[in-house]
């Protein structure tokens, strides 16, 4: 039954009585997953997990680049809007990155020296 059997197959290949398959699911049944019910999704929740992190490291920076990706992992091609849907869902935000200027070591040496004068304020 958790691995999303019926209540009467799981009876039949355990070869028990259906009331008493009933009874334990019954027993058991905040532990059961749900199942939702619909169309299977084409993309896994590692697949985005992966897809995310390469993200975020910047190896990967659009959606098509993703899409790419996943089409080379995934036995079905997926589409560009679905690798952009399943991101958002994982917490990723479609933003430009800010481009700052790089520390020069004048600034460095100067935080430094703040960091060592200031040392006991924390």
């Amino acid at each position: 039954m958790s691995a999303g059997t019926s209540v009467r197959e799981t009876a039949r290949q355990l070869n028990i009585s259906l009331g008493t398959t009933s009874k334990i699911y019954a027993s058991n049944k905040e532990n059961m997953p749900v199942n939702k019910g619909g169309r299977p999704r084409k993309i896994q929740a590692n697949t985005v997990e992966y897809l995310k992190l390469h993200m975020m490291r910047g190896s990967l920076r659009t959606a098509k680049e993703a899409r790419d990706k996943a089409n080379e992992l995934l036995p079905a091609p997926v589409s560009t809007t679905t690798i952009r849907r399943r991101l958002r869902e994982a917490g990723l935000i479609a933003k430009r990155k800010v481009k700052r200027p790089a520390l020069k070591p004048c600034h460095i040496k100067g935080r430094k020296i703040f960091v060592k004068k200031y040392k006991e304020w924390t």
